[in-house]
């Protein structure tokens, strides 16, 4: 049996995988919580027990696993350091690692499922959903996408710019991949894509900003040929305004997180699939 370490990873009950078990070291979530809060360590919160007998299967599994649960604290988890044969997960040697001081950005934006105190089957859903669409079959778009969004949180530095373009072609990517569709113009493709998914989207929305793919794009083009933050002015109704990426970044990053949930086959009644609100992510 493999045993190694989580840090960063809120858990509070014994979880079973296809693949292995997860058991939590700290079963209150007010402590957790006060972990997660922490912006220079993390704490190990759970050992991982893996059933998988070849070396280079675990190996892919912990790299996958580790952004997995990345993503759905939208904060840095490690999985680090095996248990020797001497060691056991109840009984740990003084010099086993309880935190660690990695070198990358450990703010949160807020965690994109609920905790398995208010949600008992949520998590443990999602990461046995996307292992098998990582790994299983082997979904490079779906992978691509899912990594992208952890690397906007896991750089030691986050640029807005970098952030964004991070998030809008991991997105892009998928979309063209699932509309076959590779030459067209991205924002109707992109509607075709989420409308199909029942999200509330507009290729172009006079009244309702937040939902109007058109300057979702136009922020990108910015970006990426012009170094500027924000549009040339787009004509909305009988004025020409120019939109700012600081007001539409969080709805996006939203709107991404989604898509990823959509795209494993997760559906929950206690998440809300409203991007535009995203303030208030659950129900």
């Amino acid at each position: 049996m493999f045993t190694i370490g989580i840090y960063g990873f809120t858990l509070t009950k014994v979880t079973h995988f296809s693949f292995g078990t997860m058991y939590p070291v700290e079963t209150s979530l007010f402590k957790l919580k006060k972990y997660r809060q922490d912006k220079d360590k993390l704490y190990l919160t759970a050992f991982l027990e893996l059933d998988v007998p070849d070396r280079n299967e675990v190996t892919d599994l912990i790299f996958h696993l580790e952004k997995i649960l990345s993503f759905i604290e939208q904060r840095p988890v490690l999985i680090k350091y095996q248990l020797h044969d001497k060691e056991n997960k109840n009984n740990l040697s003084d010099n086993y690692p309880r935190n660690i001081i990695p070198n990358i950005n450990l703010s949160s934006s807020g965690e994109v499922l609920l905790e398995d105190s208010f949600s008992k089957n949520s998590r443990r859903y999602f990461i046995e959903l996307a292992i098998n669409k990582i790994v299983i079959a082997e979904d490079r778009p779906f992978a691509t996408m899912l990594h992208k969004n952890v690397l906007v949180f896991s750089n030691p530095v986050n640029y807005l710019d970098v952030s964004y373009y991070l998030l809008f072609s991991g997105l892009e990517s998928l979309v063209r991949e699932r509309e076959n569709d590779f030459k067209s113009n991205i924002a109707p493709i992109m509607y075709r894509y989420l409308t199909k998914h029942g999200f509330n989207v507009k290729q172009q929305n006079n009244k309702h900003h937040e939902i109007s793919l058109d300057i979702y794009c136009s922020l990108r083009n910015a970006l990426f040929h012009n170094g500027q933050f924000q549009t040339t002015p787009m004509k909305r109704g009988s004025q020409l305004i120019s939109f700012a990426l600081k007001d539409f970044y969080s709805q996006f990053k939203r709107l991404n997180c989604l898509v990823i949930l959509k795209e494993a086959g997760f559906n929950d009644t206690s998440i809300n699939w409203d991007f535009s609100d995203y303030r208030h992510p659950f129900h």
